[in-house]
């Protein structure tokens, strides 16, 4: 058959479509709790896959989080992101 080749950020599957922006959503989302992930996902769903199990929200049992908390998390997520170029730039120059 013919050579098959990976690009990257392509799925051939239709069950796949869409997974990409979801994982965008996701990434640039603040999730404190499985209600919030729920509505992420119901945002970005394309259509409806199983209309017999509807997501449904507890909003009292998923409270923001103090400002606080935002802020130590968003400082982590800066430092572990500096961290992953710097390791990248490092196995770059270990490669060569």
């Amino acid at each position: 058959g013919p050579v098959q080749k990976k690009i990257k950020g392509y799925t051939r599957n239709s069950v796949d479509h869409g997974f990409g922006n979801t994982k965008r959503e996701y990434s640039r989302s603040e999730i404190w709790c499985i209600d919030q992930f729920a509505k992420v996902i119901e945002r970005n769903l394309w259509s409806k896959i199983d209309p017999y199990c509807p997501i449904t929200f507890h909003d009292k049992l998923c409270p923001k989080p103090s400002d606080s908390v935002i802020e130590r998390v968003g400082r982590l997520k800066g430092t572990r992101a500096k961290e992953n170029k710097a390791g990248k730039k490092l196995s770059e120059e270990i490669e060569k």
